[in-house]
């Protein structure tokens, strides 16, 4: 089953953990045919935050983990450049201390999510 990614949004997002669409491409504006481009280059196409209680250690505080899935279809073709540049952000985000990976479904993405712990 292809689960787009407003599908793990609305699956997932809710208690600690809050994702939002990234929406990133070039578009044609209707009124003067100028075209536009918007987003980050690899940006994930789904990004927001996990919440968690930090150990006693760090004096109990809750923080916001960032987090990014790049959700891929059951074949998960990309471009060659393009996926360079999505594993570059993945690999910065959790070089940073942040969640973030491939899901190709709400499975996938929840146990991406719950795996880090």
């Amino acid at each position: 089953m292809k689960e787009a990614p407003v599908d793990i949004i609305s699956a997932l997002s809710r208690g600690d953990v809050r994702l939002f669409r990234q929406q990133s491409g070039t578009f044609r504006a209707l009124y003067n045919e100028q075209h536009i481009t918007v987003g980050v280059p690899g940006m994930s196409d789904t990004t927001g935050m996990v919440s968690r209680i930090v150990t006693p250690e760090m004096i109990g505080q809750r923080v916001a983990i960032y987090t990014a899935i790049e959700v891929k279809s059951a074949t998960g073709k990309t471009a060659r450049e393009r996926r360079k540049l999505q594993d570059s952000f993945l690999a910065m985000v959790t070089g940073l201390g942040g969640i973030a990976g491939y899901a190709r479904n709400i499975e996938e993405a929840r146990a991406l999510i719950e795996g880090h712990r």
